[in-house]
């Protein structure tokens, strides 16, 4: 979700990505930036999530899964940020879903990582997780 990015850079984060494969959120994404000035702080891909993980070469703090939720994609992308060690050891995931049951139980498959909050948001919901050290 963009809008997460943008108030992280709001508040002061140095450096947020984005990445969407869809070449209109992808303009709209810079729009946004552009409006608030902080297009300079961010750094935009306009390619599938595994293409984004693949070019990051650097440890995150913050990262906000917000995949489309038919497309069921959201679990694979935080095995795939483990797998690079892209987290920061004190880092957290936030994963956007609206099926949380499904996820779950997907995610307790995923060695070296725990869940360590849940909360819903009308549709969405929203679990936290963190790598094991």
């Amino acid at each position: 979700m963009e809008l997460f990015g943008i108030e992280a850079l709001s508040r002061g984060s140095s450096k947020a990505y984005f990445c969407d494969k869809n070449i209109e959120a992808v303009k709209m994404i810079k729009q946004n930036l552009e409006k608030t000035n902080l297009l300079e702080k961010a750094i935009i891909f306009n390619a599938d999530y595994k293409k984004c993980l693949e070019k990051i070469e650097e440890k995150i703090d913050i990262i906000f899964i917000d995949a489309p939720y038919k497309d069921d994609l959201s679990v694979d992308s935080v095995k795939r940020i483990i797998e690079k060690g892209i987290l920061n050891k004190k880092g957290i995931m936030i994963l956007e879903t609206d099926e949380i049951s499904r996820d779950e139980k997907e995610l307790e498959n995923i060695e070296r990582i725990k869940i360590v909050d849940k909360r819903k948001y009308g549709r969405a919901n929203l679990i936290f997780i963190k790598e094991e050290n």
